[in-house]
This record gives C-alpha cells, structure tokens and sequence, in this order.
C-alpha cells in the first residue's frame, strides 16, 4: 500500500484456490522476516487452510476486511475504480472479447506500475517510488 505498486495478481473467470496460490507464489520472496501483511477479501479461497498454511511459512499475516465494508479495503478499490475509468471505460479501447480485455489489464498494470505517475507519491511512478524508497532504506 505505501508504493501503490501492483506486486502481483492472477486473472481467472472464478475466484479459485489456484489463482490464489499464483498470487502468493508471486510475492513469496518478496516476504519480510518480521511479517508482511497480505490483505484481502473474505472470499472462500482465503479461508483454506492450504493457503492459511502456506501464508504462515512464508512469513504473511492475513488481513481480511469485513464483508459489505468496501472502505476497508479502499485501496484496491481506488485502484479498481481507475483501472475501470482508464482502461474498460476508454472509448479509445475497443475491446472485443475476454482474450483482449485479459490482454490489455496486463498492459494497464504495466502502465500503472511504470509510466504512471502518482501525486501522492510525488508525481513518481509506483516502481520509481518503491526504488527511490528502497534506496533510502538501505542506507539507513
């Protein structure tokens, strides 16, 4: 949340345990020693204990934001809501079918991640920022 930056996610036409596990198998090294957060819905996946398992050896503490609340959750959803304006709502894409719309939200992700640039992250992109403050942190 503080670099805005998308670490990882997986596209599917149903929340599954799998696209869970990409996800996770995405971030897996990227876990801190002292516990790094993973937040999410309270969708079926989540509760698994196959999942609860893996994100507790690899050092995750599960946050879950209460069901019917999307303000507890207002950073994806923020993200979501841009994602949507941007890209689905542009009458500048025209977007034929599932295999281009999946096409083109790997794209958006990239574009986020690296061209965007963010006011709340003094006009950085999020992977700019996130370098910037990764720099910084190791010379402390």
């Amino acid at each position: 949340m503080y670099t805005k930056m998308i670490e990882a996610y997986a596209i599917g036409y149903h929340p599954t345990i799998e696209l869970v596990k990409d996800t996770i198998d995405q971030v897996i090294e990227k876990a801190i020693e002292y516990g790094t957060f993973i937040h999410s819905d309270q969708g079926t996946p989540y509760f698994n204990r196959e999942i609860q398992d893996r994100l507790t050896a690899s050092n995750f503490i599960q946050s879950m934001f209460r069901r019917g609340k999307p303000t507890d959750n207002s950073p994806i959803e923020s993200f979501h809501s841009i994602l949507k304006s941007e890209l689905v709502y542009n009458h500048h894409i025209q977007i034929q079918d599932d295999k281009q719309l999946i096409e083109e939200i790997h794209k958006f992700i990239y574009r986020y991640n690296n061209k965007r640039r963010q006011k709340g992250l003094g006009w950085l992109t999020p992977a700019a920022f996130k370098e910037k403050e990764m720099t910084r942190l190791s010379s402390l």
